[in-house]
């Protein structure tokens, strides 16, 4: 119970611009964070990655779903919204409001979080900060499976089996060109399947 009222004031300060020099409070120095791309351990890389996040995000607030405390470690659940309005995966702020989901695991030793792995639905926040051209080509199943001629692109559903036999056809070997556009964008889930710009049929054939 204690180290659930530890992460129920994290989240707080989190949430509110005036406390955020607080919210690191909950890590310890030598923190190592998992399932954040770039940031290396240590305090002062967490703090450069929060700071960039605020920057892009500045009213975002966290709420717990769910908060579920084992032994040294706390389960949460959490729902994050916030208002686009810096630069993040590489979108100039667009103004839109945003909800992100997601789960994290935190290993206390000593009050403290030494070590963190998390997930979250990145492609649905691709999704919610694409403009609105990128959003009606996908929202149009038929212009999805339609072969544009000249420079367009491909777009073709990709379900999870294509994607592990992608993983058996390319696993130690150098892929092929896949011809997409470089645009996280233009990804987003679709009825249980991925949609995806550009033609992965070199190598799913």
């Amino acid at each position: 119970m204690q180290k659930r009222k530890i992460i129920e004031a994290a989240l707080v300060d989190f949430s509110d611009p005036q406390r955020r020099d607080r919210h690191f409070e909950l890590y310890a120095p030598e923190i190592v964070l998992h399932g954040y791309e770039g940031v290396a351990p240590g305090i002062e890389s967490v703090r450069r990655y929060y700071i960039a996040f605020w920057e892009a995000f500045p009213d975002a607030r966290v709420a717990a779903d769910d908060v579920i405390e084992a032994q040294d470690k706390v389960v949460v659940r959490f729902t994050l919204t916030g208002t686009h309005r810096g630069k993040i995966l590489g979108v100039e702020g667009t103004g839109k409001a945003i909800q992100l989901t997601g789960m994290t695991i935190l290993r206390f030793k000593a009050r403290k979080c030494v070590e963190r792995w998390s997930v979250t639905d990145s492609l649905s926040l691709a999704a919610q900060l694409a403009p609105p051209s990128e959003m009606r080509e996908l929202a149009n199943p038929e212009e999805n499976r339609k072969c544009m001629v000249g420079r367009e692109s491909r777009k073709v559903a990709i379900t999870p089996a294509d994607w592990d036999r992608l993983g058996e056809r390319t696993r130690g070997e150098r892929p092929g060109p896949l011809r997409c556009r470089p645009n996280l964008l233009a990804l987003r889930r679709c009825s249980g399947s991925m949609l995806i710009s550009g033609s992965l049929e070199q190598g799913l054939r």
